[in-house]
């Protein structure tokens, strides 16, 4: 390769960078944030609590999404899940299901945000979702969410025992399979 090749490559290379790094910045021109609190958790959102915490921020202020995710460590910390014979993770796992739809999830309603699952209970998959890995995070579950064109889902343990948490009461059951 000569050195003319080289330099062209180096040339192409440095304004392909330049025009995607313009790309990034033109777009941050234009998020729109609720609160100074929002953009703050943006642009700290490297942990599972600040992620929460920001997906709260879209719809309450601050105070009262702090509120919400100390219920939420609460209800986890009671949970003694360290302490639990983890040799059935299935069983275990309806088990915790039927705890978090009676603590949280009460009214399944495709509208409902994130705010509206602490607030009254309603929930969708997607909300659902975020509280399930939060939890699955804390206690140290390995978790995938899981995306299709009209539904969101928890996937529990999925390198081992692959199994489908999902996020409504289908005709008043729990249902948390194998997937």
């Amino acid at each position: 390769m000569n050195i003319i090749s080289l330099q062209r490559i180096i040339v192409f290379l440095l304004a392909l960078l330049q025009f995607y790094s313009n790309q990034i910045y033109g777009q941050n021109k234009f998020v729109n944030f609720n609160s100074t609190q929002e953009k703050e958790y943006f642009n700290l959102a490297d942990n599972n609590k600040n992620l929460l915490k920001l997906s709260l921020l879209a719809d309450i202020d601050e105070i009262t999404a702090d509120k919400n995710i100390s219920r939420i460590d609460s209800y986890i910390n009671q949970l003694n899940w360290a302490d639990a014979d983890h040799a059935k993770p299935s069983k275990k796992l309806k088990t915790l299901f039927k705890n978090i739809h009676n603590t949280f999830l009460r009214i399944y309603d495709e509208n409902a945000n994130v705010y509206d699952m602490f607030e009254n209970g309603k929930y969708n998959c997607v909300t659902a979702s975020i509280l399930y890995s939060y939890i699955f995070e804390y206690i140290n579950i390995p978790y995938q969410i899981k995306e299709e064109p009209t539904h969101v889902y928890v996937v529990a343990y999925p390198s081992k025992h692959n199994i489908m948490i999902e996020n409504y009461y289908s005709n008043g059951r729990c249902f948390c399979s194998k997937h």
